[in-house]
């Protein structure tokens, strides 16, 4: 785990595997009011730290819809590749968390407006039965 800290404060953050020669980038996430590159700095970071020791620096997969976090990794050398995907016993009704049907939309809206008190005590009480 690597984590940029701006003023104090963790402002951007990634989480990284590693497997014999490759360093995957499972997860990333910054501080939504945060205007610095700080991603920018830690993958560079990332880069210097593994380079002449790890033979590749796998971003993982993105949502073409996700015009951001495709340009994000475009812009720090990544490549797009194809990846084919099978469902099995079904496609999923909602495969794209990128295109949320009507209900996931108006969820989603609540949710942002609770408060983050309430969305710890909720979060906590369906755990378990959503995970």
């Amino acid at each position: 785990m690597w984590l940029a800290i701006e003023g104090g404060r963790d402002c951007a953050g990634l989480i990284l595997l590693g497997d014999d020669d490759r360093v995957y980038y499972r997860w990333g996430a910054r501080r939504n009011a945060s205007a610095s590159y700080a991603n920018h700095l830690l993958f560079w970071t990332v880069i210097e730290e593994y380079a002449g020791r790890k033979r590749m620096l796998d971003l993982g997969r993105s949502n073409t819809r996700n015009r951001g976090l495709t340009q994000f990794k475009k812009q720090i050398g990544g490549r797009p590749e194809p990846l084919p995907y099978s469902f099995f016993p079904r496609e999923p009704r909602h495969i794209s968390s990128e295109a949320p049907g009507a209900t996931q939309r108006a969820l989603m809206q609540v949710w942002r407006r609770l408060r983050l008190s309430a969305t710890r005590v909720i979060g906590s009480a369906l755990h378990g039965h959503l995970a």
